[in-house]
């Protein structure tokens, strides 16, 4: 068995920032992946990801994601991914 690191957030860099975006997006199989994949191709990993359906009819997805570290544009390029994904409904991004 081998060690793992952990390593924790990126801590407070100054022209960085923390960015929360709440998404409501349909329900399918493929969504959680088609989310992530703006997030992959910047090189960024998530601090949190968080999805649910227990609201409604199970046909509506929320999902808080967290990124950490960020700069504005890179954020603002990650909100542009989410909005151009097929079954999002909405986005808000809460930068910290």
């Amino acid at each position: 068995m081998s060690a793992r690191l952990l390593t924790r957030a990126p801590a407070a860099v100054p022209g960085r920032v923390k960015v929360i975006f709440f998404v409501d997006a349909d329900a399918d199989f493929g969504m959680l992946p088609r989310l992530l994949l703006p997030l992959a191709k910047l090189g960024i990993a998530p601090v949190r990801v968080h999805a649910s359906t227990e609201n409604g009819d199970g046909a509506e997805m929320r999902i808080d994601l967290r990124i950490a570290g960020v700069t504005q544009r890179t954020a603002h390029l990650v909100d542009k991914g989410l909005r151009g994904i097929v079954g999002v409904r909405s986005v808000i991004a809460l930068v910290e």
